[in-house]
């Protein structure tokens, strides 16, 4: 049997084999509510279900307190245990556990992570499909540019092929760029909204898995980039409900204001590119009447 973790209420409580595990167990200093994990599991689960789906004689398992109050059960997503876990075993895990279960897996968030692996997992994702969608694309707008835009027929192939070339190095840097203000502008909704009981790295943490799991939607011919886009709306909004503990109606303004935001920064940068390339077009000022 290979290597079991287990975990309590979001920490680490040890790493065993099994007849470590066991003496544990005898000695009475673990509970039948740990969860525990190990190699080819899809998700953690119970000590006291594992024992007996193990066969195992356990008579001195005993119970946490039902009268004395426990913090939730904040337990690690498997890709922020890569340094234990499979790599594509850990990444599909994750993946599934957010579509799939996501009121679970947001009820159990720790919130106090670090920024990289939720950053790794939303960039991976979103800089992969978008690769993708571009190598797709790059033979079409080689064999007929003019399709694309008027200006790309002017271009020649190996211009064509570096701008890709470019996009691809520069997309992992938007996307970064991007996430951190999503992130910012739903943070500053929820303390404007008097709710911001967790700090920023939850919410970036929430924004990242919602929008990086559904990434993989743009793939979808037609419908894909409308599919993702509403479904990762839904997940976001299950991450804000269940990770701030929010009422459907305070979700429901959190998601609003923020939208209201984008609209205001759309709208601004909008009006300053107007601004710009329409200083930049006005004729000349008209010449001096002569002088009588």
């Amino acid at each position: 049997m290979s290597l079991i973790h287990v975990a309590r209420h979001g920490q680490t409580v040890g790493i065993f084999n099994e007849e470590d595990l066991r003496e544990e167990i005898n000695q009475q200093r673990l509970y039948a509510e740990d969860l525990i994990w190990k190699q080819g599991m899809i998700d953690w689960r119970p000590l006291h279900e594992m024992t007996q789906e193990w066969g195992w004689d356990v008579l001195t398992l005993k119970t946490m307190k039902n009268d004395s109050p426990l913090p939730p059960l904040l337990v690690p997503l498997p890709w922020e245990e890569l340094g234990t876990r499979n790599f594509f075993s850990a990444f599909f895990n994750t993946l599934r556990a957010v579509l799939f279960s996501p009121k679970i897996t947001f009820s159990r968030l720790d919130t106090k992570g670090g920024f990289i692996a939720p950053l790794l997992f939303y960039v991976l994702t979103a800089s992969t499909i978008f690769t993708a969608t571009l190598l797709m694309l790059l033979p079409q707008v080689l064999k007929n540019p003019s399709t694309f835009s008027p200006q790309l027929a002017t271009l020649s192939q190996k211009s064509i092929i570096i701008g890709f070339v470019g996009l691809l190095v520069l997309a992992p840097f938007i996307f970064i760029a991007g996430v951190f203000l999503s992130s910012s502008i739903a943070h500053l909704s929820l303390k404007i909204l008097g709710v911001a009981r967790r700090p920023f790295r939850a919410t970036l943490r929430i924004v990242c898995y919602s929008f990086g799991s559904t990434a993989c939607f743009q793939l979808i011919p037609f419908v894909g980039s409308i599919l993702g886009a509403v479904w990762g709306l839904v997940l976001y909004s299950i991450g804000l409900k269940e990770v701030y503990t929010l009422s459907k109606w305070r979700t429901f303004f959190v998601i609003l204001l923020s939208i209201a935001f984008y609209l205001v920064l759309v709208m601004l940068v909008a009006f300053i590119f107007a601004a710009f390339y329409t200083g930049g077009a006005m004729p000349p000022a008209a010449p001096a009447p002569p002088s009588p």
